[in-house]
């Protein structure tokens, strides 16, 4: 077997589940996280285009014990508590909703 062909058998091995049905790719990029009205916004992709994850400033306030609506200080909350969005977002993604908002609950 090529090498090619085992890493994309590989794959799709893993985006698959133990009953065979295909997984989504969840894959934030890179691009810093905006202000988006009074949320937060960053981007994701999930087998196709980005789209926006937006976090509530009150969620990343409790999030991050931030103080203010400061656009700053709730991008900064944003970066630091990245690890913790993304999992929050990949608890509550149900492949329907752009854009897509986290609130003070997802994070319960």
């Amino acid at each position: 077997m090529k090498v090619e062909n085992f890493l994309v058998s590989f794959y799709e091995l893993m985006r698959t589940d133990l009953l065979g049905e295909s997984r989504m790719e969840i894959v934030f990029t890179d691009i810093d996280p905006c202000m988006d009205g009074f949320d937060v916004a960053l981007q994701v992709k999930i087998d196709g285009p980005p789209f926006s994850c937006k976090i509530t400033a009150e969620a990343l306030q409790n999030l991050s014990e931030v103080a203010s609506n400061n656009s700053v200080d709730l991008i900064n909350a944003a970066k630091q508590n990245r690890y913790y969005i993304e999992d929050a977002f990949r608890r509550k993604y149900d492949g329907n909703e752009h854009p897509f908002v986290l609130n003070s609950v997802d994070f319960a």
